[in-house]
């Protein structure tokens, strides 16, 4: 059983983005040695582009749940050309067993880490060729702000938002010139999430228009969720949406138990390429995407600029900026980067937290609008600083993210994540109240030897059936600190 040693009962499955930045660092170990930085998908930065082998270990002592683990992390980076590979095995032994006891006792490995056949597989980090937007890209592993297109319907995703069950993704892109694909699954195995499109640059396969109209871009997207959760499930009789009972079941894989019904959203989007150059790009866009959710066909509307600006190999900024306007339960972005969490408890409905897909399906009549915008920028491959600010004229309908690393200054090296959602207004973006701070840090002592320290909030089921909150998902205030030695060759 999990136990939380620093609580605050959910209200929204939006309170904490935390993990898209903090548990690609060791796998949710809180070790941070330099080849397991927080970063986004790709190889660590400070990788060089032709040939380079990372390898380290860390050992310190991670709170977790309440218990104290000794954690111990051996992992390696390979880099050769396009092709990077990220390796890690990750041990937690615990030292220290909170009531309630846990089945293995004390000097056990914790059991949620291992008691599914695809935990196995969380070795493998990543294997990746290539970049996003590269004429051919593949990523598998884990997935940290995975998007499809201009990123409408699937944006900012995570796949290992939930440590206890880890889930081996895919993330494909081809670019024939003529034009390509994109493919993405959340879990290779599991295959509940997954989305297609399929682009093409009508003018240059019919041979004329000029080099501006050759630019142009025309896709169409689906985006499915096999299994999406449409209610929780109560009672002794998995009655669902009956909720005479306080306590919500929860089957052996450490899930709640859900009645579930497939979820698809489809899309069309338009994009050409104004500017194209090396050093700045320009890419105006529209789309326009529908769901089936609620009783009707619902869509939304997305206006957005894509622009690259990058004068200097030492400086660089992406910035986008998107107006949306949607309808009934149609909601942007509905894949985010809190799926994982938010298909079994978004909002309350009735009294309850209840899973994403039923809250949006009973959602009337309504027209919506709003902003989004988003930035990433990068300075002497010294400091990078992510922003993503949203905000929606609909309940709570705002969302703000800063991520800034310092990928190697002297002998530190850095990483800090604020994210807070589901606010009303600009003046509450930044007040700390149920907000989300994440932080690491790690010190070069001597040589290949550093120590480390990090903080991080994780989503775990709450499953302990004397607790009033049985059942739910809710973050924990996690701490780490230890030793470690990493080598680059």
């Amino acid at each position: 059983m999990s136990r939380r040693a620093s609580t605050g009962r959910t209200t929204s499955a939006a309170s904490v983005v935390c993990l898209v930045a903090s548990a690609a660092a060791a796998l949710a170990l809180g070790a941070a040695p330099a080849w397991a930085q927080v970063t986004p998908p790709g190889p660590p930065p400070g990788m060089g582009p032709d040939t380079t082998v990372g390898a380290g270990a860390t050992m310190g002592i991670t709170s977790l749940d309440g218990d104290l683990f000794t954690s111990i992390l051996i992992g390696t980076d390979l880099r050769f050309g396009k092709l990077g590979v990220g390796v890690g095995v990750p041990l937690r032994l615990r030292v220290y067993d909170a009531a309630p006891k846990s089945e293995g006792g004390l000097f056990s490995l914790r059991e949620q880490d291992w008691d599914e056949p695809s935990d196995y597989l969380r070795v493998l980090r990543y294997v990746q060729w290539g970049q996003k937007g590269d004429r051919v890209y593949a990523r598998a592993g884990m997935l940290s702000g995975s998007r499809i297109g201009h990123g409408t319907i699937i944006n900012q995703y995570f796949n290992g938002l939930r440590p206890d069950h880890y889930k081996l993704g895919l993330d494909l892109g081809l670019d024939f010139g003529v034009g390509g694909g994109e493919l993405m699954l959340n879990d290779v195995i599991g295959g509940e999430v997954i989305g297609v499109r399929l682009f093409a640059r009508p003018f240059q396969i019919a041979g004329f228009g000029g080099p501006l109209l050759e630019r142009l871009h025309v896709g169409v997207s689906g985006v499915t969720d096999l299994s999406a959760p449409r209610a929780l499930r109560y009672d002794d009789n998995d009655t669902p949406n009956d909720q005479t009972d306080d306590t919500l079941r929860v089957v052996g894989d450490n899930e709640p138990r859900v009645r579930t019904e497939a979820v698809n959203f489809y899309g069309v989007d338009v994009g050409i390429d104004v500017i194209n150059h090396e050093t700045v790009r320009l890419t105006p866009y529209v789309d326009w995407n529908w769901t089936g959710l609620g009783n009707d066909v619902d869509a939304g509307y997305h206006l957005g600029v894509l622009a690259s600006l990058r004068p200097a190999r030492v400086f660089g900024i992406d910035a986008r900026y998107e107006y949306r306007f949607f309808r009934g339960s149609y909601l942007p972005a509905y894949f985010n980067a809190l799926y994982e969490i938010e298909r079994f408890q978004y909002r309350p409905l009735a009294g309850r937290l209840a899973p994403k897909a039923q809250v949006q399906s009973v959602i009337g009549e309504r027209w919506a609008q709003g902003h989004y915008m988003e930035a990433n920028a990068h300075l002497f491959e010294a400091v990078r600083v992510i922003g993503v600010f949203e905000l929606l004229d609909i309940n709570d309908g705002g969302n703000v993210m800063v991520w800034v690393q310092l990928p190697q200054i002297a002998r530190v090296q850095a990483s800090a994540y604020y994210t807070k959602q589901g606010f009303g207004n600009v003046q509450e973006a930044f007040s700390l109240d149920n907000g989300t701070a994440v932080a690491s840090v790690q010190y070069q002592l001597a040589g290949p030897l550093f120590v480390y320290a990090s903080y991080m909030r994780q989503w775990h089921l709450a499953d302990n059936p004397n607790a009033a909150d049985f059942g739910e998902y809710e973050t924990t205030n996690d701490y780490s600190a230890g030793v470690g030695v990493s080598f680059n060759f």
